[in-house]
């Protein structure tokens, strides 16, 4: 008997010693969902965050490339051409097995 009075003490004990972290696993995900909820609210809804450019070309950069013509066609076509590309190669993939 008095064996099972010293372990009720020594569990209570630890359950003094940790309740706040035992409080704060149990109540985590709900601190998750309400933070993350309440940051997506305030930046859907508040003003738009100014963006920097994420790199800028120097001038005789740009030059040699604003001299190419339909530089920008030429672009276009070959990311269609890829994409193509990457299209045939996952069909085939899948077929293959």
């Amino acid at each position: 008997m008095l064996q099972t009075i010293y372990d009720l003490a020594t569990f209570i004990g630890w359950l003094w010693g940790n309740i706040t972290e035992i409080f704060g696993n149990v109540f985590l995900p709900i601190k998750f969902i309400y933070t993350f909820l309440r940051q997506f609210f305030i930046t859907a809804f508040g003003p738009p965050i100014a963006t920097t450019e994420l790199w800028t070309f120097p001038s005789d950069v740009l030059g040699l490339f604003g001299g190419i013509p339909y530089f920008d066609i030429i672009i276009q076509g070959a990311i269609i051409a890829l994409t193509l590309m990457m299209c045939v190669y996952i069909v085939k993939s899948f077929l293959k097995t």
